[in-house]
């Protein structure tokens, strides 16, 4: 898995560890050049990322190294939840604070270049620095939140991303 990790990032700039959770008909937009997804992060199915996203971590400033092993579990420090039939525009960046757990809705879209630090609810289109409500995705009808259960295990990752990139490099890995 490493080196498939490592020649993913090394050509096309995408970095997607092994504790991601990818659910069915994940698409990255113009090969996912760019694309950068915190450990732990849950995607649901029929997300679409486009190029330069990030889903991270907002407070990098805080001392890591030093806190007690027992503190550095997803569960203590955050994750990010893409539920099912999100889109993600190019260049944003949706950021979680040490401790919370931030969910993009199920339906919802972010806007290119948004900055989004506070969870999106389903259907709603964000958009802005910071990102804000400024829609609702009329193309997708309100069918409540997803349980995260359509997304798969960190173990079938590997396979998922072995995939993706024999597809898009058109070679035998």
């Amino acid at each position: 898995m490493r080196k498939l990790a490592y020649t993913g990032l090394k050509v096309f700039g995408v970095e997607i560890p092994p504790t991601v959770a990818i659910g069915d008909d994940f698409h990255l937009a113009h090969g996912g050049v760019g694309v950068v997804l915190s450990q732990g992060t849950i995607i649901g199915n029929c997300v679409k990322i486009f190029q330069g996203v990030t889903l991270g971590f907002a407070d990098e400033y805080l001392p890591m190294e030093q806190l007690p092993e027992h503190h550095l579990t997803v569960e203590r420090i955050g994750r990010i939840v893409v539920e099912d039939d999100v889109v993600i525009g190019a260049g944003a960046k949706v950021l979680f604070k040490y401790g919370q757990t931030l969910v993009v809705g199920r339906g919802a879209v972010i806007g290119a270049n948004a900055v989004v630090l506070s969870s999106v609810p389903p259907g709603e289109i964000w958009a802005g620095v910071p990102a804000r409500k400024v829609g609702i995705n009329a193309f997708f009808p309100s069918r409540g939140r997803s349980d995260h259960s359509s997304a798969v295990g960190a173990e079938d990752v590997d396979g998922r991303l072995q995939s993706f990139l024999t597809s898009a490099l058109d070679i035998d890995l």
